[in-house]
């Protein structure tokens, strides 16, 4: 969702300063993609937490990308 994001922000600046879509366009667009990107870092932390504890609950740590 992230890139489609990035891409739809990177497409709404040349056509909003070709005046073919409004400013609160590109500016909900950006919005999005931040909100995107927090919810990633907070999924991807979720899940590092998730792994320590499994790797307290087995003592054993595991290997993840």
């Amino acid at each position: 969702i992230v890139p489609q994001a990035e891409l739809a922000v990177l497409s709404a600046i040349p056509s909003y300063e070709a005046g073919r879509v409004d400013f609160a366009t590109v500016t909900m667009g950006i919005v999005s993609l931040r909100q995107y990107e927090v919810e990633r870092v907070r999924r991807r932390s979720e899940f590092h937490q998730a792994v320590a504890e499994l790797e307290a609950l087995i003592a054993q740590r595991l290997e993840v990308r």
